[in-house]
């Protein structure tokens, strides 16, 4: 067929080799490459197929491979929040803060109730000394899933670069009350009763640390 389209007799091969890509990914990634890649040679421009052979690339760490695979998926159209926080993941990882925040805010643009970009997002941020667009991501973050801890650590790490030690305490209090064996958060609750000298209140904030470990 003209223009690269997919010959008709094909499609159905196609989507077939997606299915059996995509269902084998969790429990053998060789074969779920195998399909992906039949999927591919069928229909070399297939958004999908190129996002699941990034993704496959991305768990076994080479990520060289997987920025190539999901460019490639942009290329063809297959806009997804999650080829977006991949690629931050990538950029962070290689030291790209400026391009991996890029990425994320691509995805939260994208998916407004994904926490975990916002989340991810924030602490860029923060690195970066951005402090209240840092605050504004974390804050984005729990609305999205309120029942999440790591949004409420991320503040009280903030709340504390700034002084505010009662609001700080309140937050990390936030956290642990939503996953009880948050151990950074007990770690840092039992900083602040260290600094205060409420040493009993410490040491158990300390134990609760070493058992979340």
């Amino acid at each position: 067929p003209a223009g690269g389209a997919v010959d008709p007799k094909d499609r159905l091969a196609v989507w077939q080799e997606l299915e059996t890509g995509i269902d084998a990914i969790g429990t053998d990634p060789r074969a779920a490459d195998r399909a992906l890649g039949r999927a591919l040679a069928l229909d070399p421009g297939n958004g999908l197929a190129l996002k699941y052979l990034g993704d496959l690339a991305f768990r076994a760490g080479n990520d060289r491979a997987a920025a190539d695979r999901y460019t490639l998926a942009l290329r063809a159209g297959f806009i997804h929040p999650d080829v977006f926080v991949n690629l931050a993941t990538i950029a962070a990882r290689a030291g790209r803060s400026a391009e991996a925040r890029r990425h994320l805010e691509r995805a939260v643009a994208l998916d407004p109730g994904a926490a975990d970009a916002w989340n991810q997002l924030g602490i860029l941020r923060a690195s970066a000394g951005d402090l209240r667009g840092a605050r504004d991501a974390f804050a984005r973050a729990i609305d999205a899933a309120p029942g999440r801890p790591e949004a409420y650590y991320n503040l009280a790490l903030i709340d504390r670069r700034e002084g505010a030690e009662r609001a700080a305490r309140s937050r990390l209090e936030q956290a642990i009350e939503r996953d009880p064996a948050y151990a950074d958060a007990h770690y840092e609750l039992g900083a602040g009763h260290l600094a205060a000298r409420q040493l009993a209140e410490a040491l158990a904030e300390f134990r609760a640390a070493l058992a979340g470990r």
